[in-house]
């Protein structure tokens, strides 16, 4: 009886050591730029909610002092990056930059050059987003004059 008893005892120790160890695992998001980041995650469980998402979308932006034709409006779009998880790509249909998410809701945009139809510029700044408003704060430098610039819009 003592054998058996011994045996049980020892089963159900072995059973709960085994079990505390297999439940170590906490699943949640593991993703440190995600709304729904779990710091006690040690297991990703699939349901991260990147705050790169909540940027990508086209924007119609109504307000820019730097527009070369003020009262009008055109269309600023963000694309997810297919090299970095953490970058998005402007394009206003003319001009292409990148960014990096620096925060849940801001893009920092640093400073790079690019090329339109054949005339160099220079950008950097950052973008910001609050519900469906996005405004984003720019200097842009080309043939040798820089601007400071604010652009607002919303999300279409």
């Amino acid at each position: 009886m003592k054998t058996s008893n011994l045996a049980l005892i020892l089963s159900l120790f072995l059973f709960s050591l085994s079990f505390g160890f297999s439940s170590c695992a906490k699943t949640g998001c593991t993703n440190p730029k995600s709304d729904n980041y779990n710091p006690d995650a040690t297991k990703d469980d699939g349901t991260c909610v990147a705050w790169r998402d909540k940027f990508i979308a086209s924007y119609l932006i109504n307000s820019d002092n730097c527009s070369t034709s003020p009262g009008s409006t055109y269309t600023l779009s963000l694309s997810a990056s297919a090299v970095d998880p953490d970058k998005v790509l402007f394009t206003d249909g003319y001009l292409q930059w990148e960014g990096e998410v620096s925060s849940e809701n801001e893009i920092t945009i640093p400073n790079q050059t690019g090329n339109a139809n054949g005339s160099a510029f220079t950008i950097s700044g950052n973008c910001t987003i609050s519900d469906v408003n996005l405004t984003m704060n720019y200097t842009i430098s080309t043939n040798g004059q820089a601007a400071s610039c604010v652009a607002q819009g919303a999300k279409q």
